[in-house]
């Protein structure tokens, strides 16, 4: 079975050294961390290793405040990638983070041609470029995580022009061609409020600020869809609540030129839940004079698949948008961060805007703090211990990973069928997000196992969607669906 990733980062890592010391694409690192967040997950050879000859490879210049976090670790022996040469031009903007995504793309062409590999790497345009029977070649799409990746120099999003710029660039034909665009990432950017993702360390620097969409973030969405140049994607992922409920109501204007466009979700988990149900929050917090609540959550849980539980934390996907988006003819590719999908059960928290916070009903919970309440030190304690803490073993087993994706996966095909989706199974796709800084579910490390992954999620659908009310007459086909044949039927249809 030939296998597609519609969203990991193939070359992120190495960017963390400099170019003259970079470590090439198809190398492994291997930290010495509890942690294998920042291990290797979707470098070519493991995706090489893995069946995967079609990867959505996404470029990504890493935010000056999640540099600024590394350096607390670059002199640190068990993360030989991190150079704290590189990591202080990125923290200072002396190397914009849009430079850093043309480099990343030189080094995915030249890496991928290197002598004495086994296969070969390629950058493709259209789809007239894929050989879905080629297991000799790893076809890249391009992606672009994070609007800051346009901003110029010293990182600065405020010049429209610059901006505008930079996007058009890759919209022209002798361009990397990109296939779609994620607006928002970890840091407040000038396009739309993000959301409270999960962190890697602290929380300071990550704040949601600003309410929804920009004038700016709409005009660039337009630019990006227009028919103008080569058609750029909008993937949802990582925008606010509020930012990614607006989008939706613009394109689907009846005025709106782009309310026959697809969109996109690349990596995302599901809430299990509604626009505006209940959801177990535990704690709202607000620093007075502040422009942000602080929410805790118990998890949600699971519905579909016994002893799980859904993330019930913004980030991830209501019903509503499963709906929207598969009506579009869109996509949501499913993560593989256990985090994101539910197994997370200590800490579940994020932060909203002040003008945001109407979307999350908490009744007379809230409470008005000091600053150093509001960052006391048990937060400064499971904030830094995050990235490092000790799963059970029960977490880390294959089965519990693999029966929460099952979970997420079986509740976007519930939505979809109840929601009269006349092909249930057509809008959903691996979007592991390898290498992204992820906790990869247990059994399942990185691309080189997912060859192995796709028979086993086979064996637990058989097991859990006729309980879930779920009807599937042919297994092996929605697996060679989910695991490769939407994307390319997408990919058919919109990157010609």
């Amino acid at each position: 079975m030939a296998i597609a990733d519609f969203h990991c980062h193939v070359s992120f890592k190495p960017t963390l050294a400099p170019p003259a010391a970079r470590p090439d694409c198809w190398f492994t690192i291997n930290s010495k961390l509890l942690s294998k967040i920042l291990d290797s997950q979707s470098n070519m050879q493991q995706l090489a290793d893995g069946g995967v000859n079609l990867a959505f490879a996404t470029v990504y210049g890493l935010e000056p405040g999640v540099a600024k976090q590394f350096l607390l670790h670059a002199l640190d022996p068990a993360i030989p990638v991190l150079d704290r040469r590189q990591l202080i031009k990125l923290r200072d903007a002396k190397v914009t983070s849009n430079e850093v995504v043309r480099d990343e793309i030189v080094a995915l062409r030249a890496d991928g041609a290197l002598p004495g590999k086994a296969k070969q790497a390629k950058i493709i345009a259209s789809v007239a470029e894929y050989d879905p029977t080629d297991d000799n070649t790893i076809h890249l799409v391009l992606n672009m995580e994070g609007g800051h990746n346009l901003y110029g120099p010293r990182n600065t999003g405020t010049d429209q022009n610059t901006l505008i710029a930079n996007l058009n660039w890759f919209k022209k034909a002798d361009s990397p061609r990109l296939l779609y665009f994620t607006m928002a990432h970890l840091e407040d950017n000038t396009l739309c409020t993000h959301a409270s993702g999960i962190k890697i360390f602290g929380k300071k620097s990550f704040l949601p600020q600003g309410r929804s969409i920009t004038p700016l973030g709409y005009h660039l969405a337009e630019i990006a869809m227009a028919d103008t140049g080569r058609k750029i994607f909008i993937d949802t992922r990582h925008m606010s609540l509020e930012s990614r409920m607006d989008f939706h109501r613009w394109k689907n204007k009846p005025t709106s030129a782009f309310k026959n466009e697809p969109v996109l979700c690349s990596h995302a988990g599901v809430t299990g839940a509604s626009w505006g149900a209940p959801m177990p929050i535990t704690s709202c917090r607000h620093k007075r004079n502040g422009q942000f609540f602080k929410l805790k959550y118990n998890p949600r849980p699971g519905v579909l698949v016994p002893g799980t539980n859904f993330n019930p934390c913004s980030i991830n996907l209501y019903d509503e948008e499963i709906l929207l988006i598969a009506k579009s003819g869109g996509l949501i590719g499913v993560s593989l961060d256990i985090r994101i999908l539910g197994g997370k059960v200590k800490g579940l928290k994020e932060c909203v805007t002040i003008g945001e916070k109407y979307l999350f009903p908490t009744g007379n919970m809230d409470q008005q703090v000091s600053a150093a309440e509001l960052f006391d030190q048990e937060d400064r304690d499971d904030e830094r211990d995050e990235p490092f803490e000790q799963y059970t073993l029960a977490e880390k087993s294959p089965d519990f990973g693999m029966r929460h994706l099952v979970n997420n996966i079986l509740h976007v095909v519930k939505v979809c069928t109840d929601g009269g989706i006349p092909d249930p199974w057509a809008h959903i796709v691996l979007g592991s997000d390898y290498d992204g800084l992820i906790e990869p579910i247990g059994g399942y490390p990185n691309a080189a196992s997912l060859g192995g992954m796709a028979v086993d999620l086979e064996t637990y659908l058989k097991r859990y969607a006729p309980a879930a009310g779920i009807n599937i007459p042919d297994v092996k086909a929605v697996v060679g669906r989910f695991m490769h044949g939407n994307a390319h039927a997408f990919l058919i249809k919109h990157f010609q």
